[in-house]
């Protein structure tokens, strides 16, 4: 639902004004209550009980005075407000990873936004023999010639777009990709983290199966932590980040030997 300007906004409903809410936090990354209350003619109380709704949807994360699409140590932003951020960085280590493709191989992707522009791509190294539980992943990749598509399925998780749980698991173990290319909610230190339980168990069944590893992060990853512990870095065979990575958060993969490639990022 598009409202924009001075659109009457009064007469919708709780469900039209939660689609309201979603659409302006998910592109906007933050939302006020109390403009909310005043555009929709509500109570804040009124507001704040949609807001708690879409947090349980695990859409927006409610905070003091409204609600923000940015993740924290415990929440992962919904897949729509995350595909939107560092678009160019993302083509870059995309284009970069392209280089670790080989023709025959088969490759895994995770259910990352990271990896979009790469599973867009992949027509560019035909024959190719794709595996990914990422439903945006899927799509990109099908219909490209020479390109196979395995869909590693299980239970939905709207929040990443994504399959996961036991049948995703039992799926993963039954293929022996060639590579692996995946990206964590953060990193700190050396060690990469994610906020989800089910997710880090899926990506860690993927780490387990693949040949190798190579770990896309933009420069909006260092520094920061999540609730559960993915990885080391040492555990993966190639680090990419774009050049906008501090230098002395890459020290901690110097210190531990990681292989590391900084991509350079194109101006706009």
């Amino acid at each position: 639902m598009e409202v924009r300007g001075d659109g009457d906004t009064r007469a919708f409903g709780p469900e039209a004004r939660r689609e309201w809410i979603s659409d302006e936090v998910l592109r906007e990354g933050y939302v006020s209550a109390r403009e909310i209350a005043d555009r929709f003619g509500v109570s804040v109380m009124t507001v704040y009980r949609d807001l708690d709704e879409l947090e349980e949807r695990r859409i927006l994360r409610r905070e003091r005075g409204g609600a923000t699409a940015q993740p924290s140590s415990v929440f992962e932003s919904d897949v729509r407000y995350r595909i939107l951020r560092c678009v160019r960085e993302k083509e870059a280590l995309c284009q970069r990873a392209l280089e670790e493709v080989s023709p025959g191989e088969a490759v895994m992707f995770d259910d990352s936004t990271t990896i979009l522009p790469l599973a867009r791509a992949v027509g560019e190294r035909a024959p190719l023999t794709v595996m990914t539980n990422f439903r945006l992943a899927i799509e990109a990749a099908l219909g490209k010639r020479g390109v196979r598509v395995l869909c590693l399925g299980g239970e939905y998780f709207p929040t990443y777009d994504s399959y996961t749980g036991l049948l995703c698991d039992g799926a993963i173990s039954a293929v022996r990709p060639d590579v692996l290319f995946a990206s964590p909610a953060a990193i700190y230190g050396d060690c990469a983290f994610h906020q989800e339980q089910e997710i880090v168990r899926t990506k860690r069944a993927m780490m387990e199966v693949s040949r190798r590893r190579i770990l896309l992060a933009d420069h909006t990853k260092f520094g920061r932590t999540a609730a559960l512990k993915l990885a080391e870095l040492r555990e993966f065979d190639l680090v990419l980040t774009d050049d906008r990575t501090p230098p002395e958060a890459l020290e901690p993969l110097d210190k531990s030997g990681v292989p590391y490639d900084v991509v350079s990022v194109p101006g706009p």
